[in-house]
C-alpha cells in the first residue's frame, strides 16, 4: 500500500543542504535535532528520482530545477519548498526558477528578496480556494 506524500517537503539540493537547514532551525529553536521529527514538521528531499532517468536518483540545482513544475503539480493543495545555491550567477539562478514556476502558474517579483518569496500556483492550489 502506498503512503501518503507528506503535507510539507522541502526540496533542497543536497544532504548538506539539508543539514545546514536543520542546524538552522535548530538554533532558532525549531526542534530539529533528533529524528524522527513530529508530523507537523516538512520532510526534507535531497535525492529526486526522475521519470525520464529511469531509476536514478540526481541531487543538485539543477536536479530541482528539472522537476519543479511537476513538484508543484504533484503537490497541488500542501506545501512545498525549494532551497537552491546561487553563489555563481544570482540573476540567472532567480531567472531560471521564475521561468520554471512560471509554467505552473506562480507569480513571482522580478528580482530576489533578502527574505526569501513565498508564493500559491494559481492553477494548483487546495480545491477550497479553487474559483
Amino acid at each position: 500500500m502506498a503512503t501518503a506524500p507528506a503535507p510539507f517537503q522541502i526540496f533542497v539540493e543536497g544532504k548538506n543542504d539539508q543539514h545546514a537547514l536543520v542546524h538552522l532551525l535548530t538554533r532558532n529553536q525549531i526542534r530539529y535535532d533528533h529524528p524522527p521529527w513530529p508530523a507537523n514538521y516538512p520532510k526534507f528531499q535531497s535525492g529526486l528520482a526522475e521519470a525520464d532517468a529511469g531509476d536514478a536518483v540526481s541531487e543538485g540545482a539543477e536536479a530541482i530545477l528539472r522537476v519543479m513544475d511537476k513538484v508543484v503539480k504533484t503537490h497541488a493543495g500542501r506545501v512545498v519548498g525549494f532551497v537552491l545555491d546561487a553563489d555563481d550567477d544570482p540573476p540567472a539562478r532567480w531567472w531560471s526558477i521564475r521561468d520554471r514556476l512560471a509554467t505552473v502558474k506562480v507569480d513571482m517579483p522580478h528580482v530576489p528578496s533578502p527574505d526569501g518569496f513565498i508564493g500559491q500556483s494559481q492553477k494548483f492550489k487546495p480545491a477550497s480556494e479553487s474559483g
